[in-house]
């Protein structure tokens, strides 16, 4: 039986292991001594002296000679690429970037946004020379944009503007005062859920496709898939968290009436509280369930879609979208919080100063859970749960 010969140590597992498949490949059998350990803590590396690959003892100086030929070429190859250059785009701003070949498939820092991008095997140049000859080879179309070269069309700022151009101005220009006419009137129920699921339908699916060409991940936005034991408490702590803070905000904002007690964003009292109290602007009325007259599972169904529409146009636009991109404007993730739900309050006009206060501390609320657990459906669950309160009179 031979005896097992260590010819070379390595640091590193992948070298290690691609040291052996090599040998393999040359009819030579090794094995790997101490790997095992190190996959369990890496720490040790130091201390059992690295990654041992053996061989037996007649193979010894056979595998030594390929060992030492392999490592010769990855020296020669690291060489000649540091002599070359690859060159591509930002795929954020679109700024000319240059590497040395070595840093191919790695990572590095944009040198005008400062954002992290991944320098791609081959440039820009090379990337469309290779579609150009497979085009002339197949006589098809062939996308000549390099997929690591993208240049976004659209500036931050511009992409920005035009989600709250769609999403904010129409929401901002409803709530005005000028258009009230009749401060008493009431909506019918089914039409305002038909308005809620229609406002949503033009406001989800264009700030999704900016997320779609954002050249960010998605769960950036908060949008992964749901883990129902993790969703279900983040949901119950927002809720709790954000009513206690409005009720708090609206008792110490409004004038004590022993006959009236506050909701949410809501007042109620045997009269709720009437223009007397508030000013006759700051009184809002709401078509809301009456259980006592027996309506339509039809109109209640109707009810939940409108309003979980509405919580997810509001949740993905104010919060999922709005603060990550003024996050990456700004730098500072409390301004980010904090503008985002200033313009959350601010479209909620028509319920009167203290409501709109009350609103903003708990769009702060949302917008903190947001940014601890960049998840958006528990904040969508609970906006929802919060709303049906509302409009149940409970």
């Amino acid at each position: 039986m031979s005896l097992l010969v260590t010819i070379a140590t390595y640091h590193s597992q992948t070298k290690a292991e691609a040291a052996r498949i090599h040998l393999a490949q040359e009819g030579i059998e090794s094995v790997l001594t101490n790997e095992s350990i190190v996959a369990m803590d890496w720490l040790l590396m130091n201390a059992i002296g690295g990654i041992k690959l053996q061989v037996a003892s007649h193979d010894a100086e056979r595998a030594a000679g390929y060992i030492n030929a392999l490592e010769g070429e990855q020296r020669e190859r690291l060489k000649s690429q540091a002599t070359e250059f690859i060159r591509f785009h930002c795929s954020e701003c679109g700024q000319p970037q240059q590497f040395t070949g070595d840093r191919r498939g790695g990572v590095e820092t944009c040198t005008k946004c400062g954002r992290y991008i991944d320098v791609p095997e081959v440039s820009d140049e090379q990337m469309i020379e290779q579609h150009l000859t497979l085009e002339a080879a197949t006589g098809e179309s062939v996308r000549t944009q390099p997929m690591d070269g993208v240049q976004r069309k659209v500036s931050l700022p511009m992409e920005v503007g035009c989600v709250l151009a769609f999403a904010y101005a129409p929401l901002m220009l409803s709530a005005m005062p000028i258009w009230e006419t009749d401060p008493n009137a009431t909506t019918n129920l089914a039409e305002e859920m038909l308005l809620l699921i229609i406002n949503a339908l033009h406001i989800v699916p264009p700030i999704l496709f900016f997320m779609a060409v954002s050249n960010q991940p998605w769960s950036k936005f908060g949008i992964s898939r749901p883990k129902w034991m993790q969703d279900s408490l983040i949901t119950i702590g927002v809720w709790l968290a954000a009513t206690f803070i409005s009720a708090l905000t609206l008792n110490l904002l409004l004038p004590y009436d022993p006959g009236a007690y506050v909701l949410g964003a809501r007042d109620f009292g045997a009269s709720e509280l009437g223009a007397s109290d508030l000013g006759a602007s700051e009184v809002a009325t709401y078509p809301s369930i009456n259980f006592g007259s027996m309506i339509g599972w039809g109109t209640f169904l109707l009810c939940l879609v409108g309003l979980i529409a509405n919580s997810l146009a509001e949740e993905l636009a104010m919060r999922a979208y709005l603060i990550p991109r003024f996050e990456d404007l700004f730098k500072s993730t409390a301004l980010a919080v904090g503008l985002s739900s200033a313009l959350f309050a601010s479209y909620h006009a028509y319920q009167g100063t203290e409501n709109m206060v009350a609103i903003f501390f708990s769009g702060v609320v949302y917008g903190i859970f947001f940014c601890i657990c960049r998840r958006i459906w528990p904040l969508v669950v609970a906006h929802t749960v919060s709303n049906m309160l509302v409009y149940m009179n409970l």
